[in-house]
């Protein structure tokens, strides 16, 4: 896919990733990669927004040497300076929209547990170019001995103890930690429309772990239902304490607050 300023393709994606797979000194290959606009930007910009436009433009800063975009909330939440919990609603809010028939971001979990927004195949477009390696006789070949050499200077310790010395210097925790704490943490639902209820309620100030449990009770769309009449409730002192018990109960609508229990 080239630019082409006479003739600009309007089914390119609005962000095109350019990735170059260079060499190195001994012929290896080195990607490096960098994000471009792409001539769709402007149909995807009038579709979707210029805000929603601008979250994904926010995350193409994150691109990988390989040309992968997939930061998570917290990331994106310190280069933009916002609350981490506002971006995180944004992006959940760009995933559960569509442009040309597929999701705008796609949300996925690392190994340990963290969640990280990637650009969708029709936002975020590849550009891969591989150009010729150097000349064989432009490195000077390669001495067995002195390769050896080298590499046992460099290793000679056990790679367990040069790790254990730079966790204690840096106070790292334990991969066996890390896992631990991410088995005992609830994971958010994998459902959009779950995980976008779990995030309202968080909103509200209501416990996270306990966001996740009312989701997966008594459903998103009646804890969804609860969250839009709450505005209109008369008479609350504690949001977070009484849409837990509208979501349990399953308190009527405005209007009928005769029927409803009052907060204290």
């Amino acid at each position: 896919m080239i630019h082409d300023p006479a003739a600009p393709d309007p089914h390119e994606p609005p962000f095109v990733a350019e990735v170059t797979h260079g060499w190195d000194r001994a012929n290896r290959p080195v990607p490096t990669a960098r994000v471009v606009v792409g001539h769709g930007l402007p149909a995807f910009a009038g579709e979707v927004g210029a805000d929603a436009a601008g979250t994904v433009a926010s995350l193409t800063a994150f691109v990988t040497a390989n040309g992968v975009v997939g930061p998570s909330a917290a990331q994106v939440s310190a280069a933009l300076g916002k609350p981490e919990l506002l971006v995180r609603l944004r992006l959940l809010r760009l995933a559960r929209r569509h442009w040309r028939g597929q999701p705008v971001l796609r949300v996925s979990e690392t190994a340990a547990g963290l969640e990280t927004f990637h650009p969708g195949p029709l936002v975020l477009g590849r550009r891969e170019s591989f150009p010729p390696p150097a000349a064989a006789n432009a490195a000077a070949p390669a001495v067995p001995g002195a390769v050896i050499a080298a590499s046992r200077a460099a290793y000679a310790r056990p790679r367990e103890d040069v790790e254990r010395e730079l966790r204690s210097l840096h106070g790292w925790p334990h991969p066996d930690e890390i896992e631990e704490f991410a088995a005992s943490q609830q994971k958010p639902p994998e459902n959009l429309d779950e995980r976008w209820a779990v995030e309202r309620l968080a909103k509200e100030k209501v416990d996270y772990s306990l966001a996740i449990k009312l989701v997966r009770e008594f459903g998103a769309e009646r804890c969804l239902r609860q969250l839009r009449w709450l505005p209109y409730r008369k008479g609350i002192k504690n949001k977070a304490r009484y849409i837990v018990g509208a979501i349990r109960e399953e308190y009527p609508p405005p209007g009928n607050e005769g029927a409803m229990p009052v907060d204290e």
